[in-house]
């Protein structure tokens, strides 16, 4: 039943956006990716964020207690490779964009939409 669940709830993510891939092409499916993306990698950078300090006043407020001294540095160092792991996925992506010719930053702040060599200098991407 778990199995159903967990292939209705994806089919029900992917749908609209392999379906605006239809429409637009692979550089408007990527753009798509990117807006449902985004809002979750500012949240996944916040969280891990917050548990490196919460490890940190964990290890700081409870000093006398080894155990707590323990689990505050195990939350700092998790906290800190949770963070290097996401700047080194956005570098990645990054890359890939600027390899394949999409920039993975297009429309942002008026910027023209680019593919390969050819550049909308009209405004900026659609659906951002």
């Amino acid at each position: 039943m778990k199995r159903i669940y967990t292939i209705i709830i994806s089919l029900a993510v992917l749908t609209p956006t392999t379906s605006f891939d239809m429409l637009t092409g692979t550089a408007g499916f990527l753009t798509g990716v990117r807006g449902l993306m985004n809002p979750l990698m500012y949240i996944f950078f916040g969280l891990a964020v917050l548990y490196f300090f919460w490890g940190m006043g964990q290890f700081i407020l409870q000093a006398g207690d080894p155990k707590a001294v323990e689990e505050g540095k195990s939350k700092m160092i998790w906290g800190v490779v949770a963070l290097f792991v996401m700047f080194s996925i956005f570098g990645i992506i990054s890359f890939i964009g600027s390899a394949t010719g999409i920039s993975p930053n297009s429309g942002a702040s008026g910027a023209p939409c680019t593919l390969g060599s050819q550049t909308d200098v009209t405004g900026p991407c659609t659906g951002d």
